[in-house]
Parts: structure tokens; C-alpha cells; sequence
């Protein structure tokens, strides 16, 4: 039996709601971007096969897909990327006839698409994670890109403040330490589907996300808030709380390596 893992980034059969509207959303890529497709089974004669399948003209493009076995789990790894402007699917395809198909996604080399979405990049420095995913100490990056952003209306200033009391009830001030917190807001006025809140709820629980050339993390225990376009339209507006590490201690992802890259004031929101 072969599973699929919960951090990739495209919808292969989200829950929809018969009775509500049909939910018109187009995923949206860049045509360098990286989108990693992973899977993982218990048994070694398992295979797989992947493909992504031009919908306008039916041409198919195999992806290669790597075999590793990780204790008793064997872990089927591949990656699409600089794939012509036009609209995909992916199909998988297992050794005993089981199919996999996700919903149609745009690829555009426009500088458009950069414009108006961001691209989080997502690892984990360990594998010891409840989820059934393989990172390989932070060697393997997913790469999502969506319309989402950082906005002066969701700066919040915060401050972690610690005092007591001594027996004569005189007040003892032992630190005060200021941080900020930002609204990570996910959606345009069309909105995006609501497996767009799992996938980020569970991206925000490994110990290295990039938000473009920030390194952020959830904020205390906060989870994606979601606001409906409006009734029945199984579209929404998602609102995260989050940090952002500055400094030195900042992690950025590039080439597919980490680069501790010193704070960029210049980043525009």
C-alpha cells in the first residue's frame, strides 16, 4: 500500500461539499519553481510512477522518481520544474493499478506571478516528526507558491514580561522582552480552498520555513483562521499569527541550501 505525504503542495482530492457551489480555483506556479512530489510504503515491491499531463494538449512528461529505504519504509521522491506556460495535472499511478490525480494547476514564466504571490520553502532538521514525510535532515525542500502576504494592518506589537512579589509584597521586575507578531494573510478576493489551512498548519509545525527571504515561525499555540468569501462558495480568506526571525539567527533557504543571511529591512510588505 502505497501513502502519499501530507506536505505536498497540490490538492490530490480535497473534501468538497455537493450541496455548495463548485469551487473555481486554479493553483498558481512559476515556471522555476520547484514542486516535490513524495510518497512512502512499507512493502519493497511496491512501485510508482508519475507523470504531469498537459491539459490543453494531452502531452505527458515522466517525472523520475528516486527510491530510498529509510528503516522499514521505502520512500519515492521526484521533483517538476521548468515545465512551458500552460495548465497540468499530475497523475501517480502504483504497481497494482492504484491512481492518484490531482486538480489542474497554471504554470506561467510571467513576472506577474511573482508579483502577486509569495513562495514559502519548507524543511525539517530532523525526521523524527508525526507525519509520514521524509526530509532527510533538512536536505529535502517542498517549495509552495501562493498568493499570500504580510500587511501593515497585522502588525502586532507584543512583550514577554516577567515579574513577582516578594513576602512584603514589593514588586521585583526580572525581564521585559519585545517581539512582534504578524497577520499572515493567504487568499486574494476569490480565496483558496480549505486544504490551503491544513497544509499550512502542519508546514508552520517543522523548524524551518521561509516566507520569500524571511525565515518565520507560528506564533505561540495560534492555527490558520478561516473567513468564507462568501456563503457556500468553499473558498476562504486565510489569517495566520506569525514571527519572523531576523538577525543572525535567520535560516534562509536558497539553492536549495540554508544561508544565514543577515535581516533585510528593505522587504517590502
Amino acid at each position: 500500500m502505497i501513502y502519499l505525504s501530507e506536505f505536498i503542495p497540490l490538492d490530490f482530492g480535497a473534501v468538497t461539499d455537493k450541496f455548495g457551489l463548485d469551487a473555481c480555483f486554479l493553483q498558481e506556479w512559476y515556471h522555476t519553481d520547484v514542486i516535490r512530489l513524495q510518497a512512502w510504503s512499507n512493502s519493497a515491491s511496491d512501485t510508482l510512477t508519475a507523470k504531469v499531463i498537459n491539459l490543453a494538449t494531452g502531452a505527458e512528461t515522466a517525472v523520475t522518481l528516486t527510491t530510498t529505504q529509510v528503516g522499514t519504509r521505502y520512500y519515492f521522491d521526484g521533483v517538476i520544474s521548468m515545465l512551458s506556460d500552460g495548465i497540468y495535472y499530475v497523475e501517480l499511478i502504483s504497481g497494482n493499478g492504484m491512481k492518484w490525480e490531482c486538480e489542474p494547476f497554471s504554470v506561467s514564466s510571467s513576472r506577474d506571478v511573482l508579483e502577486m504571490t509569495s513562495l514559502i520553502r519548507y524543511t525539517s532538521s530532523t525526521d523524527i516528526l508525526p507525519f509520514n514525510s521524509r526530509f532527510n535532515q533538512g536536505t529535502i525542500i517542498f517549495e509552495w507558491r501562493i498568493k499570500a502576504g504580510l500587511k501593515p494592518n497585522g502588525f502586532q506589537p507584543k512583550i514577554s514580561d516577567e515579574t513577582y512579589r516578594t513576602q512584603t509584597q514589593e514588586g521585583r521586575h526580572l525581564y521585559s522582552v519585545p517581539h512582534n507578531v504578524w497577520a499572515l494573510t493567504v487568499g486574494d478576493a476569490v480565496g483558496v480552498p480549505y486544504w490551503y489551512a491544513d497544509l499550512l498548519n502542519k508546514v508552520l509545525c517543522l523548524d524551518l520555513v521561509n516566507l520569500d527571504d524571511w525565515e518565520i515561525r507560528r506564533s505561540e499555540s495560534e492555527v490558520p483562521e478561516l473567513t468564507e468569501t462568501y456563503v457556500n462558495s468553499q473558498m476562504f480568506i486565510l489569517r495566520q499569527n506569525v514571527e519572523l526571525i531576523d538577525g543572525a539567527d535567520a535560516r534562509i533557504i536558497r539553492n536549495g541550501e540554508y544561508d544565514n543571511t543577515e535581516y533585510n529591512n528593505d522587504y517590502a510588505i
